[in-house]
């Protein structure tokens, strides 16, 4: 045993001299160093304290710990910490040192220690010191990817174990929608799951947005070198309803894929739903651990084909009093995000011993030389076509696209350099896809553009616009697509490009959304109609409320006296175009729709989309407003302005907030009326897309707008079997759909 005199423990704050003089126990172990100022940052009201042991005032031991908040079982938030980073100096060990800390730990700090992930050897002496184990944390794992003889036979038994419930349809999901997330969702979505799915009666970390967002957004080593992600974000629930889950995914690029939180329902559909996708999507990892203490997800997991291993992990708290059964996940470990962090500087040591003269060099190209350095075309009339088929070269292009655009009829947002350079470099990562951007030059001068992308269909070959995926994959609708032909040579070019894509052969043009039949001499087909709405600003706007009729007046400017009269403050603000602002703004907008309609509005493609297009862009204005009601937002409203036109892309809002009001035409009203007030704005455009429960926006007397899809064939054969094939389909699908809701009756 250790001579007292010899040392001395001591229970202090947690500040920078003392992590300073801490860092020589952990020479060895830079990536927990780096992580204290994360760590051990004061949060939730409460300061980090630490057991310090010193000896001749060198510290030889330290027993940190880090706040937290906990839901005791009758439902009440009590202070808590958890115990980690736990070290005595080798030449101090093996002499009572260790528990002499630990004693002074439990016996001078009253709230709840916890720790979790302890040793075979250190569990019975914390068990003897007074600790309770109420729970386990079970360990879980399916296979996905089988890379051994080990792994195979799991991956048979699951399946087998599942055979039956697949067969009895309980793992049916259909209509459940899984969505990974740009962010992690607001406050808002967090207390609905909690107050929604949190089972009574258990004792747990409180998982508020404040906790979450300190846990895996704040944590400084969420993105390695090599740029991937660690923490990552997924919704799922049933298409129309409310949000059903939140689950927290760890994947470092290899290896199992780990699901480190999960918050939500239970189900075993919801479950089934989140598996299946998980394991789609991250088909390179080879195997998906879901670690939990609360029996009815382990039920679901089990279910869903996950194995429970063997071995736990242990759980120890000390607590003045009985706390009951606790429900645990793999998140509320310290021993993930100091792995991370490790990987993290391994990574990073790797990088730098492969490659220790690394630098970039900006090299001086001439765009013009790139951009002719690919001749697929000469047309008889003297035209060249050259082709881009690079992201690289496609992002030189932006300066002559700019120019090009300012002299055609394209629409200045949807055919921007910025709109349709930003799409592709957020979905034209697709190994089916090739880029081909056609560049029409007349002698030295650039006449035209058509940004295409190719890939091959039903054997043939597609080419499709840029901005749009149709039929193919979801990504961000575009509208007003059609080429960028300088104006005063429209109808020339238009013959010159047809003549061109009957060049390439048999092949398929899908112009999605345009307003106009671009190339009239190719043999078309229309295969899908929508419409939308856009009205002229450029009127009185006393005018224009009068032209409406009473019901929409009053829905849409007249409600605004009955909150106010209620007592309500309104206020009408816009964020700032800030990346930080944008976050916040986007994540507001989601959370309005995972409430509503249990899917993100954007994705994280969809968001970064969106970040990426508004920071390249300088042209594009963006009104992110918020409507507030006593200072809450209850609205947002997303609306670019471009070219002297507002379109309103997306809008988000609290549904059932007033019985006589409905918000989201309320701020759609503060937005048609800063239309109107605005002398660079001539039309407000609402764009393609119906509501909920009916077409609302013919309600707002705009002019309507006919969006078609066209798809041109190179020849009037292709275009007989597309035809054909094209009702042969629908046909099918009519008589599907009839079969399916009963309607169709054999008499």
């Amino acid at each position: 045993m250790m001579a007292a005199q010899d040392v001395h423990i001591s229970v202090e704050e947690v500040t920078p001299e003392l992590l300073q003089q801490v860092q020589s126990l952990y020479q060895n172990e830079p990536y927990k160093i780096a992580l204290w100022e994360w760590q051990f940052k004061p949060r939730f009201g409460q300061v980090p304290i630490a057991v310090v042991a010193r000896a001749g005032g060198r510290v030889v031991g330290f027993n940190g710990t880090m706040p937290v908040q906990i839901l005791t079982q009758e439902g009440e938030v009590e202070p808590a910490i958890w115990s980690c980073d736990f070290i005595v100096h080798a030449n101090y060990r093996g002499k009572g040192l260790g528990g002499a800390i630990k004693d002074a730990l439990f016996k001078t700090i009253n709230t709840p220690i916890m720790s979790l992930g302890i040793s075979d050897s250190a569990y019975p002496l914390l068990i003897k010191k007074g600790g309770q184990s109420p729970v386990q944390l079970s360990i879980f794992h399916r296979v996905i990817k089988p890379t051994n003889i080990k792994s195979r036979l799991f991956y048979i038994y699951s399946s087998t174990r599942t055979l039956p419930s697949r067969l009895l349809g309980r793992h049916r999901h259909t209509g459940l929608g899984v969505e990974e997330l740009a962010h992690l969702p607001n406050k808002m979505v967090i207390d609905f799951l909690r107050s929604r799915h949190q089972k009574p009666g258990e004792a747990q970390v409180l998982r508020d947005y404040e906790y979450l967002h300190w846990r895996y957004v704040e944590y400084p080593f969420n993105q390695l070198p090599s740029g991937q992600t660690i923490y990552r974000f997924f919704s799922v629930g049933r298409i129309g309803q409310s949000i059903a889950g939140l689950v927290v995914v760890r994947f470092s690029g290899r290896g199992a894929l780990e699901v480190v939180d999960y918050l939500g329902s239970q189900d075993v559909g919801i479950i089934a739903a989140v598996s299946d996708y998980l394991a789609k999507k991250f088909s390179v990892a080879s195997q998906i651990g879901w670690n939990t203490s609360a029996p009815e997800l382990a039920a679901s997991l089990v279910a869903c084909g996950f194995v429970r291993k063997s071995y736990v992990s242990r759980f120890v708290v000390f607590s003045q009093k009985p706390l009951g059964h606790w429900c645990l996940s793999a998140g509320d470990s310290d021993g993930d995000f100091l792995r991370d962090g490790r990987e993290y500087f391994e990574e990073l040591e790797w990088r730098q011993a492969s490659n220790p003269n690394a630098h970039s060099e900006q090299v001086s190209v001439d765009p013009e030389v790139l951009f002719k350095k690919c001749c697929m075309y000469q047309d008889n009339n003297g035209l060249g076509f050259y082709v881009v088929n690079c992201a690289r070269d496609f992002s030189l292009l932006r300066e002559a696209w700019s120019k090009l655009q300012s002299q055609t009829a394209a629409n200045a947002l949807f055919m921007s350099w910025a709109w349709q350079y930003s799409w592709w470099s957020v979905w034209g990562n697709n190994p089916q896809w090739r880029l081909l951007v056609v560049l029409i030059y007349d002698r030295e001068a650039l006449v035209g553009i058509v940004p295409l992308y190719t890939y091959r269909r039903y054997g043939l070959r597609h080419y499709q616009f840029l901005g749009n995926a149709w039929r193919l994959q979801q990504s961000v609708r575009s509208e007003y697509i059609g080429p960028l032909f300088l104006a005063t040579r429209e109808a020339e070019l238009q013959a010159a490009f047809s003549r061109f894509f009957s060049h390439l052969g048999a092949g398929i043009l899908v112009v999605p959304d345009t307003v106009q039949d671009h190339f009239p001499s190719l043999p078309s087909l229309v295969v899908r109609e929508d419409k939308g709405y856009k009205i002229s600003t450029l009127g009185n706007f006393a005018v224009y409320v009068q032209s409406l009729s009473a019901h929409t007046r009053l829905k849409l400017f007249g409600r605004r006296r009955h909150l106010i009269d209620k007592g309500a403050v309104l206020s009408f603000t816009q964020a700032n175009n800030l990346p930080d602002e944008r976050n916040v703004f986007f994540s507001n907008l989601n959370a309005f729709h995972l409430l509503r309609w249990g899917k993100p509005c954007f994705n994280i493609e969809a968001t970064r989309f969106h970040q990426k297009m508004l920071a390249s862009s300088e042209d594009i204005v963006p009104h992110l407003s918020y409507l507030k009601v006593d200072g809450s937002v209850v609205s947002v409203s997303y609306n670019l302005d471009a070219a002297g036109v507002t379109y309103n892309l997306q809008s988000g809002y609290i549904e059932h907030f007033d019985k006589k009001t409905s918000l989201g035409t309320l701020h759609m009203g503060y937005e048609i009326e800063r239309s109107f007030e605005q002398n660079a704005i001539t039309n407000f455009d609402f764009l393609a897309g119906q509501g909920k429960v009916e077409d609302y926006k013919r309600h707002y007397r705009g002019a309507t707008v006919s969006f078609l899809t066209r798809a041109y064939c190179a020849n009037r054969f292709i275009w007989f079997l597309y035809s054909n094939g094209t009702r042969a389909k629908s046909l099918f699908k009519a008589i599907k759909s009839m079969w399916r809701s009963k309607k169709w009756k054999v008499r």
